[in-house]
């Protein structure tokens, strides 16, 4: 068969059953200890295999005990000169049995676990025993123990689960017969292309389960679905074989603490479960103080499998793809947060079964695909984010079904296209909604003056077109408003004076016509305004200034007003940024803007303002930017504005161009001003 003894690596020999010439030799550690019976354990298997096939063809019976009783010798040998670190024959037992023992969370840690693996070949080494971190409570009955001893002060204790078909045959029977996987995913790789073809998470979430976790559940109980599923994502997010890296990534989990460990779900970072967990960075360290004070070595309380109500990893460093067994088997997750990381691949429709949660967040991640229907299911959902995403195709109908829970819809940032459907005008209870950002087409629908709850409303940066539906005043309780860079058209309806409690209101970048609603004067809570870039004429209400004390920026440039600059302007004592460049703006600078001393920007630039430029302007000591160039000003800069430039006025322009012969171009003169 060409399977035969290659050569002896300095830790110990190994087969060449494995493509032995592409292994690096062992070393005297603990892992090539393990790694080394682990080998041994394999040849022992082709052997008796060999040996089996030989009684089975009644030939020499002799030959076959000769070949078999070498092997074993061999084993032995190996396990022995192999095991200065005390592992080689635990890895015996489980290269004999086959198993692929998945590889542990905690690589580095001083009582962690460690491997005999090789990163030439994932599977050269399968079943290779594993030391498990912190393994004090009692083990399982079908476990063996032994020392290690490897260059450590303090030795981890090892544990290694002889391999049982039977259980694994049981546990894969459970979750294929709960719809978590298909049995396709659970089959185990050729050995012969396990480099090209490494096992699925599921199948090594499986393989865990049965063989390595020191839980030992047994297949029949509930908590080990909820057991596979999170293993499962964790070898689907964490693996280098398995996720996509690019340059200089490495699929490791910023935190994992208790993660693949005989500890209960509920300790695992990020997992509460029904009832409460010690999750809490506080909690876990008074746990710890107590453990320590008891000279216990229970890690907490809650170190059980209760239901899981909670896995939160946000801006955790999750790679890869989230497997379908979080929303198959985490049925009773009220919270499913994973925002912030690196995700990619398409929301599974499993994500339907998912009916108690209330808050998903899978925001600012790398989700492709379309919004699934399903998620119109969850009649308890509270808040869904998918926000920061790559999502395609339209907004699901479904969604307006959650019209008795939902209060948060955040879509912002993705791909979406199509209309909005008409079903979201159900969502009575929405708060916010977030759909900037997107490819959306058609109307604001009118009818979304009937969401009356609404607080946060921000459409911007789509392809809406036609008018602002004035039914959007009947939103009273609306705080925010966006409906910038779109292609809206008409006037500004007046009836939203009528959102008293509103402090920000985006309509620039839009095709609007029309006048400046006096009626904003009623707009008291106002503080940040952005009409700018549209095509708006008519004078600057006087009633602005004297009602819109709260404002702290004001943006009209970029329109067609025209009239004279309101000396009311100069009430809004809070205002910060004041632009109104770009217009055709007509008279001279009010010497009221004088009072506006928290004035970082003023932009009165290419309108056609003339006289002077009034000293009370100097009173402006905060002023960074102060836009004057492109008007018809006279006279000369007031000094009491120039010395700004000594203090906190960097960018102040003018109008005042010095021909070649040093005949000045225009009436004003500036010697602190950059003149064009």
């Amino acid at each position: 068969s060409g399977r035969s003894w290659s050569r002896h690596g300095r830790g110990g020999g190994y087969s060449g059953y494995y493509d032995d010439d592409n292994l690096p030799p062992l070393r005297w550690t603990a892992e090539g200890a393990a790694e080394a019976g682990s080998r041994a354990g394999r040849t022992l298997r082709t052997a008796f295999g060999m040996c089996c096939a030989v009684v089975a063809r009644r030939e020499n019976r002799t030959a076959a005990s000769l070949v078999f009783g070498l092997a074993v010798t061999a084993a032995i040998v190996f396990s022995v000169t192999g095991g200065r670190g005390g592992g080689g024959g635990g890895g015996v037992a489980a290269g004999v049995a086959g198993v692929e023992v998945p590889a542990p969370p905690n690589e580095t840690a001083a009582a962690g676990i460690m491997s005999g693996s090789t990163e030439d070949d994932p599977d050269a080494n399968a079943g290779a025993p594993r030391y498990v971190p912190g393994e004090a409570a009692a083990r399982p009955a079908n476990t063996t123990t032994a020392t290690a001893n490897a260059h450590a002060a303090t030795p981890p204790a090892l544990t290694v689960h002889i391999a049982d078909p039977v259980r694994l045959d049981a546990v894969i029977a459970r979750i294929v017969d709960a719809g978590a996987a298909p049995p396709s995913d659970l089959l185990a790789s050729s050995s012969f292309s396990s480099k090209s073809q490494p096992k699925t998470p599921q199948r090594r979430a499986a393989e865990w389960i049965a063989y390595v976790d020191p839980r030992s559940v047994s297949p029949d109980d509930d908590y080990l679905l909820q057991r596979y599923a999170l293993a499962t994502l964790w070898y689907g997010t964490h693996d280098d074989d398995i996720v996509e890296l690019g340059p200089g990534e490495s699929a490791k989990w910023r935190n994992y603490d208790g993660w693949m460990t005989g500890m209960g779900l509920c300790s695992w970072r990020g997992v509460s479960c029904r009832g409460g967990s010690k999750n809490d960075e506080d909690d876990r360290k008074d746990d710890e103080i107590e453990a320590a004070a008891d000279g216990a070595n229970e890690a907490n309380d809650d170190d059980d499998d209760g239901m899981v109500s909670a896995l939160v990893l946000e801006d955790n460093n999750v790679l890869g793809e989230i497997p379908r067994e979080v929303y198959a088997c985490l049925v009773e997750l009220t919270k499913l947060d994973l925002h912030g990381n690196e995700l990619g691949g398409t929301i599974g429709t499993e994500i339907g079964r998912l009916l108690r949660l209330k808050d998903l967040d899978l925001g600012d991640n790398s989700l492709d695909g379309t919004v699934p229907s399903e998620l119109g299911r969850l009649d308890e959902l509270v808040a869904l984010d998918l926000g920061l995403n790559f999502l395609d195709g339209s907004i699901p109908s479904s969604l307006g079904e959650l019209y008795d829970t939902l209060e948060e819809l955040s879509l912002f940032e993705n791909e979406l296209t199509g209309t909005v459907p008409e079903s979201l005008s159900k969502l009575t209870k929405l708060e916010s909604l977030y759909l900037d950002g997107n490819n959306i087409t058609g109307v604001v629908p009118s009818t979304w003056g009937g969401l009356s709850s609404m607080i946060d409303l921000r459409l911007r940066d789509n392809d809406f077109s036609g008018p602002i539906p004035s039914q959007l005043g009947l939103l009273t309780d609306l705080v925010v408003l966006y409906l910038d860079t779109n292609d809206l058209t008409g006037s500004i309806p007046p009836e939203l004076s009528a959102l008293i409690k509103m402090e920000e209101l985006n309509l620039y970048g839009n095709l609007l016509s029309g006048t400046l609603p006096s009626q904003f004067a009623q707009l008291t809570s106002l503080k940040r305004a952005y009409l700018d870039t549209n095509d708006l004429s008519g004078p600057i209400p006087s009633e602005w200034g004297s009602s819109l004390a709260s404002m702290i920026r004001l943006y009209l440039d970029g329109n067609r007003l025209a009239g004279e600059i309101p000396s009311s302007l100069g009430s809004m004592t809070a205002v910060e940024v004041l632009q109104l460049g770009g217009n055709e703006l007509r008279g001279t600078i009010p010497e009221a803007l004088g009072a506006l001393t928290k004035l970082t920007q003023l932009g009165l630039e290419y309108n056609g303002l003339v006289g002077s430029v009034p000293e009370s302007l100097g009173r402006a000591v905060n002023i960074e930017k102060l836009l004057l160039h492109g008007n018809a000003l006279t006279g000369q800069m007031p000094e009491s504005v120039c010395h700004l430039t000594t203090v906190s006025l960097d960018n102040l322009t003018a109008s005042c161009l010095e021909g070649e012969d040093g005949i000045r171009v225009g009436e004003f003169l500036c010697d602190c001003c950059d003149c064009f």
